[in-house]
């Protein structure tokens, strides 16, 4: 699994935060298998839920699969249970004069 799952309260709104951390890359099947596990854990009304993609490879198949996931769970976007953390950007390399 190329991502680690916490949980911990949510001390701003009470009820608990889901986080998931992902490692690696964020490859088609780990985006469905994230996405299933956050459709079935948001039937809890009192959850929220954190995507960490700041350790992962930002490549352009990480970003159609986060935009697959935030797609499918854009309902609990307006209420904000749903936050992503974006992957880091590698700096432009600056070519010597």
């Amino acid at each position: 699994m190329p991502y680690e799952l916490s949980l911990e309260p949510d001390l701003d709104r009470g009820g608990h935060v889901y986080r998931a951390v992902v490692t690696g890359e964020f490859d088609p099947g780990a985006a469905r298998e994230l996405s299933d596990w956050v459709d079935d854990a948001k039937q809890n009304p009192d959850a929220s839920f954190v995507i960490d993609l700041s350790a992962s490879a930002a490549t352009g198949r990480a970003r159609i699969e986060l935009r697959s996931l935030l797609r499918r769970h854009a309902d609990l976007q307006p209420s904000r249970r749903l936050s992503v953390v974006a992957p880091r950007r590698h700096p432009a390399t600056v070519a010597a004069a």
